[in-house]
């Protein structure tokens, strides 16, 4: 059982807004109806300490709300609450309220600052700590986008105590999969429940953060980030988002594993056998009732296909991921 340790951070935002040079400008939240209905007081309560104007916008919750009616809508709100540019974007909750306020913040008046706090596991240790923010276009998932560092992000690990048993696992399937490629220490703990969940994010995050120092602009090695997510994303985008981002990963993860042992990338066979037990461990999938066929064909949209070749993060054992690249036979349209 991993557990949480009692540090409620949520109730210093406005003296964490104040650290920033930001609490004598307007803040904007940008969240949906049902996390403000959980952290409204704390949040209202110590803005009017430090005297803080605020406002909220709510969006609607999943994937396709993260599209460019929805920016629109918050530009024209923006403008009408008089945010100029100094004005923070404060986004509350998890990673589809961070990729459109962390949008919104580099394209309003070119660029203003951005605050994060995330409210799920998976935004804790993954979205918030990317400097990666991106919107939906039809049938292709986080298409257009860009670069937005955090101006800061309040991590507080309290408030997973509000989260489903089923948000908890897509955050772990994150977890698991930074494990994977760059903690065998963590991923050895993961299998014995040694951690709580201050320690897990903090290592979970740490994996990303190293990776991300040496290649920002994922020229090479972040690419190591999408371990499972070439074939993650077809499934989101082919079940329109009914599976959800976690589960997708745990899929994807999987299938990564058995290509790996099929180009004889991977020469540790236990290794498949170790992550599907983890996976079942922490409620997570193994697979899905969709074609592969049908996968590999979606994966003609996948923004890292290349010169008709798909780049696949494959991996050779447990913290040594590698690029992979396969040629991918496009048919043309009749």
């Amino acid at each position: 059982m991993i557990c949480y340790r009692n540090i409620k951070k949520l109730k210093h935002l406005g003296s964490f807004l104040y650290k920033f040079k930001l609490s004598k400008y307007k803040c904007s939240i940008i969240t949906n109806m049902k996390v403000w209905s959980l952290y409204k007081d704390i949040i209202v309560s110590s803005l009017r300490k430090k005297q803080i104007q605020y406002t909220c916008f709510f969006i609607g919750d999943g994937e396709d709300y993260k599209n460019q009616k929805t920016i629109n809508y918050v530009y024209s709100q923006l403008l009408n609450f008089k945010c100029y540019k100094q004005s923070p974007v404060i986004a509350l909750g998890g990673g589809i309220v961070g990729d459109l306020s962390g949008y919104i913040a580099t394209t309003y008046m070119r660029g203003i600052p951005f605050i994060y706090i995330p409210t799920t596991l998976l935004a804790m240790i993954d979205a918030s700590i990317g400097a990666k923010v991106a919107i939906n276009l039809f049938y292709a998932k986080n298409i257009i986008g860009g670069f937005k560092r955090p101006t800061g992000i309040l991590c507080d690990a309290f408030l997973l105590r509000t989260l489903s048993k089923k948000e908890i696992a897509n955050g772990m399937s994150e977890v698991i999969k930074h494990a994977i490629i760059g903690d065998k220490r963590l991923l050895l703990d993961l299998e014995n429940d040694c951690l709580d969940y201050n320690v897990l994010i903090r290592r979970a995050s740490l994996v990303k953060l190293k990776i991300i120092k040496k290649d920002f602009y994922d020229i090479c090695e972040r690419s190591f980030l999408n371990f499972g997510h070439s074939f993650a994303h077809a499934i989101e985008v082919i079940t329109n988002y009914k599976i959800s981002h976690g589960y997708a990963v745990s899929v994807g993860m999987v299938e990564a594993i058995k290509k790996s042992i099929e180009e004889q990338i991977c020469c540790d066979f236990n290794l498949l056998h170790r992550v599907i037990k983890v996976l079942k461990k922490y409620n997570l999938p193994i697979k899905c009732s969709i074609e592969k066929k049908r996968i590999l064909l979606q994966m003609r949209y996948d923004k890292k296909l290349c010169k008709k070749k798909i780049m696949y993060i494959l991996i050779c054992k447990i913290g040594v991921p590698i690029r992979f690249f396969e040629i991918f036979l496009i048919n043309k349209r009749k």
